[in-house]
């Protein structure tokens, strides 16, 4: 009624000052009561349940008003004189369903309302609130202790202040952070969750006093735009809603300042000047277009004008004129300013007339041509045509680009490939327009050349690769970034990691292939693209030429994939590493010396992967050179004692109160009974000053006891009495049982340095060399667990480079090896084995060969596997590469490879002969005749299962035929139709073969899932003729659970239900036990007392469940197992809630890289794709495709586009070299930091 006799101004102030400011569900007894807040100090309470029973009228059944006023308002809220102090936050408490919490703002009160009677409440109590906690802007309370609530305010400068409800001041106060107020505070079973000003996020352990972990400052919206500094390619700067343009130092990607308009209007686009001008232009939604000065401490802008009447939606600075700039805006204008470089001012030159509104534009950069086109700035448009302006003189239109069916909002022109452009638009699709070498006439008409069509919604991000001039990134609404093949149309990958719209992308200047976007889910995500195969085929070229000493399977470049890949390298930075390699091997006669070596093979990792973390650290332990890496003690030892000196000279003194009674003590002497005195009162630090007097004894004792008391309290200080006392172990293992193993190493290492060693940690009192020589010992020991420890941390977490550098820096080479094999890091193993292999004379390893190879034969480049296998001399693995992968015979020919006939020859000599059954079936299967595939199949078959039948296995030689077998293709080789049970054959016996491998290797994560794999085998086909039945796979799956998944259990309800599930197979077993059962036996007495032995088998493992027995472990569980960390399990995981993937195994999402199957919907962790396909190549789905499917990428050059339009399914039925076929995987990589 009020609103009605309003203008339109008053009648927006009345609503802001009287809108709701927070709203809270009861979660008690009452969950259909909810408490609203308003700006005028009103809290209302409504009852949901009513309102749904009474056609949603929704009144509320009590009112709650300022505690300051104290009576209820009978009249409506007038606008002059009238006062009011609005709700901040309310919340209701957990132990009790009537009481509620409300902080009211402009530094008023807390106030404890009962709510029993809603109709006439009543206040409980009220908290005073000082200057440090006035304006409260959130509550919460401690439901691990009842009746305790925390507050954090606006000036509290990241302080939680803790309270009672039976006192008015404060209890207690904790820090969350040293710079920044918190905006807010949630809190569930201790942990609390504080957001910052800044844009960070601290999690708080608060009954431990133990922050666990603060993100980085950041912004605290939508991030519209991102974008590398030309001079500096660690410095980057991006703009978003919250009206800030950041700018970001990329090694340790935190902020290193902020730029704000005093307005704070919403920044859509951030761009840098040319070199070497250092200048930074930002438009905003209030159509300002705003020059900044990265360099001014000031943060202020040189020069903001407001040059559009609308939004400016997209600002570009011409590359090659750097005195011109492009701003595109909602008015329906593209203005061209005209830039004062020196004074950072500028002034409108041209502004360019378009039918609708405009919102991208882009700079052409090229130059030379006889077209201007350096002056040439295409424009995206609401009405979907892309226009090419001249603005060289008069602005005039050059050419239209028709085809898209709704608004454009960016375009980019190629960096590499003149004439090319790609704009993305709301039809979410991309299109890609060669424009003509010769024009006719202006306003030329263009046709596109190629879409790219797989966007589900509206495309906003578009990146061209700087090296390779087809490969194109986008980023959408929803919420994926892909990467296209802009000559052919086809998706060569996708990832989902963000969570919202992606809305900037951006490549590192010196490092094409480390990618950062920006979003509206606030985050600046950091990308090591590792598609498309190309990329991969590059660099394994380059590690050839470095570490192989160029020796391929052929001189022709035009054969090998690797050199086909470099070839296409057209951007600076590639081809000038290209050029160095070919210089430096051409000086050294075709060797490099170590020194040399070392350095290009640093430029290589850190032109493909630079953005890897840890990688500098781990050139340097390599090197032998200080690293920043943690396990670099004397870098550590020294910052240490640099923040231990700033934090004594900065800290104040607290005195305590005197005690008369403690002094006059002292007077006499008494110092035992003044310090048990003060032991009592909980005065430690004044008895433990007093202990002394005592004896040394007694104040080591009294330190230990204090130490103990402050660890009950998981009180950090600890450490300090502990260390002082000499209780290093202990001190140690309380920050290994935080995580905190950075800590844990520098005590550690601070004890290795000592000349002499803690009391506590001697064999005796006395200095004996060998008691100090035994403590080192010892001491070294326990450090080398401790960096295991956080290496199988960092593994955990997805980073093997940082896990190897752990290893590395205590000297673990093998382990650090190991590591990075298991984080799939093949090329960094594989050149870290090298350079070790010719400091100590030694072999590289032949895991790290097979790991090298199988990554080569992935991405297409198995003419370098071929190599690997050669200069190792390796020959059955590289005869089951011929098995695996298919090469033509011309390719054969010009790769070294005998020819089919020849295989076939040499096999059928070698079965005529007796020879090695192995070697025969090699032999057939390396041939690549499909028939003679087929042949070499039955023969190792029908061999396994008379190996599995005899009463001893042989099982070494049964894994060894696998393996031959294995190599085979079964869906190109086999008919599925015709051949169904000899391929569900091999399937069955890989998984039998492989769950032996697994247990034995202890490759936990996938054993359950073989054998679930192996029944779903002999239950879908029941005409095998295998040597073992479906009741034998469940009595060693039973056995399985009980001797080694639930014993190793950490929790004890997993371990109850797996127990359980071991009796369900067990009774499963029994229960389809019978005489005759099995069809694989012929004999029938033999087939009873087979099926005996295994009733009483399974009764024994029955016996053991019902605790009749005592469990001992199985023959093939043994000791020397390899033990294997489960990489990336804590890890971010894969995509976001709505497109995030799930893992076939058990349904939960996949964290790290996920590998897509050949059924193209199920999943698998990479690190259980890996750990499966070196025991079972053959995927868990059953239908014979393989998880990793080898392939060889015959090299073409990359053709021009003829302006024929391509649809991208038909672009993937002609296929591409660079992309995987429907045999092919895809691996989805989400390395990203964010």
């Amino acid at each position: 009624k009020i609103k009605d006799n309003l203008g339109k101004a008053e009648s927006r102030k009345l609503k802001d000052r009287y809108s709701p400011t927070t709203l809270r569900c009861n979660p008690n007894s009452h969950k259909s009561f909810v408490a609203c807040g308003y700006k005028d100090g009103r809290i209302e309470i409504f009852n949901l349940a009513y309102a749904l029973n009474n056609d949603n009228e929704l009144d509320p059944v009590g009112r709650y008003f300022d505690p300051v006023s104290g009576k209820e308002k009978s009249k409506p809220p007038q606008l002059e004189g009238d006062t009011f102090n609005g709700v901040s936050d309310l919340q209701w408490d957990p132990c009790s369903p009537i009481y509620l919490l409300a902080a009211y703002s402009n530094g008023s009160k807390i106030v404890l309302w009962d709510c029993e009677n809603e109709k006439s409440p009543t206040v409980i109590q009220t908290f005073g609130l000082t200057n440090r906690v006035s304006n409260v802007v959130s509550l919460s309370w401690q439901a691990w202790a009842p009746g305790n609530f925390m507050t954090v305010s606006e000036k509290g400068c990241g302080l939680v202040h803790v309270w009672n409800v039976s006192q008015k001041k404060p209890l207690d106060m904790f820090q969350v952070s040293s710079g920044s107020s918190a905006t807010s505070l949630v809190c569930n079973d201790g942990l609390c969750l504080a957001p910052l000003e800044n844009g960070a996020v601290c999690v708080y352990d608060a009954p431990r006093k133990l922050k666990l972990f603060t993100t980085n400052s950041s912004h605290r919206e939508t991030v519209f735009d991102i974008e590398f500094s030309p001079d500096d390619p660690d410095k980057f700067a991006t703009c978003s809603f919250d009206g800030c343009v950041k700018i970001w130092d990329g090694s340790t990607m935190r902020c290193k300042q902020t730029l704000k308009h005093d307005e704070k209007p919403i920044l859509y686009c951030v761009t840098w000047a040319p070199r070497p001008f250092n200048l930074i232009a930002s438009c905003a939604y209030s159509g300002h277009l705003t020059l900044w000065n990265p360099e001014s401490r000031a943060g202020k802008p040189t020069c903001s004008k407001k040059i559009h009447r609308a939004p400016v939606y997209r600002v570009d600075w011409n590359r090659n004129i750097p005195e011109l700039i492009a701003t595109t805006s909602g008015d329906k204008t593209c203005a061209i300013s005209v830039v004062n470089l020196g004074e950072g001012t500028f002034e409108l030159k041209h502004r360019l007339q378009h039918p609708d509104k405009v919102y991208g534009c882009h700079w052409c950069p090229f130059t030379g041509t006889k077209y201007n086109t350096e002056y040439w700035v295409a424009t995206g448009n609401q009405d979907g045509i892309v226009r090419i302006w001249d603005c060289k003189g008069k602005p005039f239109i050059q050419m239209e680009l028709e085809g898209h069916q709704n608004k454009i909002f960016n375009v980019l022109w190629n960096p590499l490939k003149q004439g090319v452009l790609a704009s993305g638009s709301d039809d979410h699709s991309i299109l890609i327009w060669h424009l003509p070498k010769e024009l006719d006439s202006k306003n030329q008409k263009v046709a596109p050349s190629v879409k790219c069509v797989g966007h589900t919604s509206n495309v906003r991000a578009l990146l061209w690769s700087s090296e390779y001039a087809h490969i194109l990134y986008t980023g959408s609404w929803d919420g994926t970034i892909r990467i296209w093949n802009a000559e052919t149309g086809l998706q060569l990958s996708c990832t989902s990691d963000h969570h919202a719209d992606v809305y900037g992308l951006h490549a590192h200047p010196s490092r094409p292939f480390s990618i950062v976007s920006s979003s509206r889910d606030t985050t600046v995500r950091f990308w090591q693209t590792t598609s498309p195969d190309i990329v991969k085929q590059a660099q394994m070229g380059l590690l050839a030429k470095v570490i192989m000493h160029g020796q391929t399977s052929s001189d022709d470049k035009q054969v090998t994939s690797s050199s086909a890949a470099l070839n296409a390298l057209q951007g600076p930075h590639g081809m000038a590493l290209v050029e160095k390699v070919d210089e430096l091997k051409k000086k050294q006669n075709n060797s490099l010396e170590a020194a040399d070596k070392m350095s290009i093979l640093h430029e290589i990792f850190n032109f493909f992967e630079g953005g890897k973390p840890g990688l500098s650290d781990l050139w340097a332990l390599i090197q032998g050179k200080p690293t920043r890496v943690i396990h670099n003690c004397d870098n550590l030892l020294e910052r240490h004692s640099q923040i231990s000196l700033h934090q004594a000279k900065n800290s104040g003194s607290t005195t305590l109160s005197a005690n008369a009674y403690v002094l006059e003590l002292c007077k006499l002497g008494d110092f035992r009974t003044a310090c048990e005195y003060l032991k009592r009162n909980k005065q430690w630090e004044r008895a433990l000053a007093i202990a002394p007097a005592v004896s040394r004894e007694y104040w080591k004792t009294l330190m230990q006891e204090y130490s103990e008391t402050l660890l009950l309290k998981h009180d950090e200080t600890a450490v300090e009495y502990l260390l002082a006392a000499g209780e290093t172990k202990n001190a140690i293992d309380f920050y290994r049982e935080r995580a905190q193993f950075n800590d844990a190493m520098l005590i550690v290492q601070v004890q290795l340095d000592k000349k002499q060693p803690n009391e506590e940690l001697r064999a005796t009192s006395t200095e004996d060399p060998e008691h100090v020589s035994e403590f080192r010992n010892r001491t070294r020991t326990y450090r080398d667990e401790i960096a295991r420890q956080n290496a199988k941390s960092y593994l955990e977490q997805g980073h093997g480079v940082l896990a190897a550098c752990c290893l590395l820096a205590i000297g673990d080479t093998q382990g650090a090896i190991h590591a990075l094999l298991l984080a799939c890091e093949e090329p960094l193993a594989f050149v870290f084995s090298a350079l070790e292999a010719e400091r100590t004379s030694d072999a590289i390893p032949k895991s790290v060969i097979h790991g090298l190879a199988s990554m080569c034969e992935r991405s297409g480049s198995a003419d370098l596997a071929l190599s690997l296998y050669r200069q190792n001399r390796m020959n059955s693995a590289l005869h089951l590469l011929c098995s695996r992968v298919v090469f033509p015979p011309a390719i054969r020919t010009k790769l070294v490879l005998r020819q089919a006939n020849q295989y076939i020859k040499q096999a059928e000599e070698s079965e005529v002969r007796g020879e090695d059954l192995c070697r025969t079936i090699e032999l057939f299967c390396a041939s690549g005749d499909t028939d003679a595939q087929a042949r070499a199949v039955r023969m190792g078959v029908n061999e396994v299962c008379e190996i599995l039948q005899r009463q001893r296995w042989d099982l070494q030689r049964a894994i060894q035929i696998m393996n031959i077998i294995q190599s085979v293709d079964l869906i190109n080789v086999m008919s599925p139709e015709r051949n169904r049970t000899l391929i569900g054959q091999v399937l069955a016996l890989s998984c039998f073969t492989g769950l032996h491998q697994a247990i034995w290797r202890k490759y936990d994560t996938i054993v359950l899932p073989m054998f679930r794999s192996l029944i779903s085998l002999l239950k879908g086909n029941t005409e095998m003729n295998l040597p073992f039945n479906i009741q034998e796979i469940m009595y060693m799956q039973a056995k399985y659970i009980i001797y080694n998944a639930a014993m190793s259990c950490d929790s004890d309800i997993t371990a109850k239900a797996l127990r359980t599930k071991a009796r369900d197979l067990c009774d499963k077993c029994l229960n389809t036990l019978e005489p005759g059962a099995s069809i694989q036996e012929e004999d029938a007495q033999f087939d009873a007392n087979r099926n005996n032995k295994l009733k009483l088998d399974v009764k024994a493992l029955i016996d053991i469940l019902d605790d009749k027995s005592t469990p001992t472990r199985p023959r093939w569980s043994c000791s020397h197992r390899l033990a294997n960390v489960v990489v990336h399990t804590a890890a971010p995981p894969n995509g976001n809630i709505r497109l995030g993937k799930r893992c076939l195994f058990n349904g939960a999402y996949i964290k790290g890289p996920a590998v897509l199957l050949n059924d193209k919907k199920s999943n698998l962790r990479l690190s259980d794709a890996v750990l499966w396909s070196k025991i079972n190549p053959y995927a868990p789905i059953n239908d014979g495709s393989k998880i990793f499917q080898p392939y060889y990428s015959c090299p073409a050059p990359i053709t021009k586009s003829n302006n024929v339009h391509h649809q991208s399914s038909a672009c993937a039925k002609k296929g591409h070299s660079d992309v995987p076929n429907n045999t092919r995987t895809r691996i989805e990589s989400t390395n990203s930091k964010k």
